[in-house]
């Protein structure tokens, strides 16, 4: 309920309410829908993850264009992420924090990698840019987590809150040249969804320092509004708050300089 008051400031306590109990509901199901991805078939789960406007990847694929796949924590990314990889022609990729019962990260890596898709611990990240760099790939991005460092985040506005995000897509995106792609789930009923892909930037090429993430948070802002029992509110979000001391703002100098030298070099 804090999460929601603060986001939504203008909505009154009976609104919230309704929202609540939308999301506990919806977060039921999310919970037994994860459970059911361990064993869940190919066929099953692809008529109940619908992938829309694939033509995208293939377009940018035409091209040799890899990706960087931009999401949130919105409807059941459990289920685009088992299911992405038979949907588009790109290598599919992602990266995660393991868990720290070794059981359970063995279990939860395999489950989201039946289908194809190539899981990579944050650890193997060479091992992940290897593979990047030798073919083509879409490396997906759950870009609304929280991130560890609030020092080395990128900050910006997100749903009424000064909001530190995690800068790894648009460092992905920089460092490949890829093109940059939302994607948008909806739940079109229960027990059934929809990832519809958007064009974010085809290259980055030039871009001021955090426009991906700028645009990636403006689209998902606007999607969460939309249908607010959908997002992750138990999620501690906002746990980090952006630092004020004069240290932080020439750490914060040094991250845009950085980055624009990349874009930039002479």
């Amino acid at each position: 309920m804090d999460n929601l008051r603060n986001s939504f400031p203008e909505k009154n306590e009976a609104e919230l309410l309704r929202i609540e109990r939308e999301f506990y509901k919806h977060f039921c199901d999310l919970i037994l829908e994860s459970i059911k991805a361990f064993s869940i078939s190919e066929e099953e789960v692809s008529k109940r993850m619908i992938h829309k406007n694939t033509e995208l990847f293939d377009q940018l694929a035409k091209q040799n264009r890899s990706v960087a796949a931009v999401g949130g924590h919105y409807c059941n990314w459990e289920w685009f992420g088992i299911t992405i990889a038979q949907s588009i022609p790109h290598k599919a990729l992602a990266f995660f924090t393991p868990l720290k019962s070794p059981f359970w990260n063995d279990k939860m890596t395999k489950s989201r990698s039946r289908f194809g898709l190539h899981m990579y611990s944050i650890k193997e990240l060479k091992q992940l840019n290897s593979v990047v760099e030798s073919g083509l790939t879409a490396t997906m991005f759950g870009s609304d987590q929280s991130p560890s460092n609030p020092r080395k985040a990128y900050w910006t506005k997100f749903l009424n809150q000064d909001t530190g995000t995690q800068y790894g897509a648009e460092k992905h995106a920089i460092k490949f040249d890829t093109a940059v792609v939302f994607a948008e789930i909806t739940k079109l009923k229960r027990g059934f969804y929809q990832t519809e892909y958007k064009l974010l930037y085809e290259s980055v090429e030039g871009l001021e320092y955090g426009a991906v993430i700028e645009l990636f948070t403006k689209n998902l802002e606007d999607q969460i509004k939309k249908k607010p029992e959908y997002y992750l509110w138990t999620h501690r979000r906002w746990k980090h708050k952006r630092p004020t001391d004069e240290k932080f703002e020439e750490e914060q100098k040094a991250l845009r300089e950085g980055r624009d030298q990349r874009l930039n070099p002479k």
